[in-house]
Order: C-alpha cells, then structure tokens, then sequence
C-alpha cells in the first residue's frame, strides 16, 4: 500500500481556520440567549406566542420565523420553536406536520432555483 504523510500542522491550521467563524457565531448566539433570557424578553416571546390568538400566530408565523432564524441564527428554535410546538399540543394540532409545512416555506422562501 501507498501511504501519504500527513502534514499535521497544516491540517490543524485549516480547520481552526474553518471552524472559528461557527464558534464565534454560536458564542455570540449563546450570549443573545442569556441576555434575552436576564432581560425577561425571552419569557415575553414566549408568553405572546402561548397567549395570542390562535388566527393571529398562524398570519405572523410565515413572517416571524424567517425573521427570527435571520436575527438569532440558531436560537431561534430556542425562544420561538418550544412555546410555539406547546401551543399547537394544547390546542390539538399536530406541531409535527404544521412545523414541516412551515420549515418548507422558510425553503421557499430562500432562492433555491431547483425548486422553481
């Protein structure tokens, strides 16, 4: 067999390079959550999204949640993901398939040729 030498340093230089904007995203995210968390916004987002009607989350959902996956990256699920799959098992609907429709949308809604 024919085996190449790894340059081990080169390799690590490379992929610290390529992961530190990921951690960096996922650090800044983290503190956003905790800020929110400290401030009670949080807890405000997620009180509306359990208390509103009903009509109203289903109209601001197509809206909100591209929004959100913009502005808090991967938090999102954090703050608008449990309380909205909550309040779907409360009022009977199966947040399993309300959440694929609108994870489908968000895919639209991208510019994604292939699927024109």
């Amino acid at each position: 067999m024919n085996f190449k030498r790894v340059n081990i340093l080169k390799v690590s230089k490379e992929t610290v390079a390529q992961l530190t904007p990921l951690i960096a995203t996922t650090a800044v995210v983290g503190m956003l959550i905790q800020v929110m968390s400290f401030n009670g916004v949080k807890g405000l987002i997620s009180m509306w999204i359990v208390t509103a009607p009903l009509a109203i989350v289903w109209i601001l959902l197509p809206f909100i949640i591209p929004i959100s996956e913009g502005l808090l990256t991967y938090g999102g699920a954090m703050v608008i993901g449990i309380p909205l799959i909550w309040m779907l098992n409360s009022n009977g609907i199966n947040p399993v398939i309300v959440l694929a429709g609108l994870s489908f949308y968000g895919l639209l809604e991208m510019d994604y040729p292939q699927l024109r």
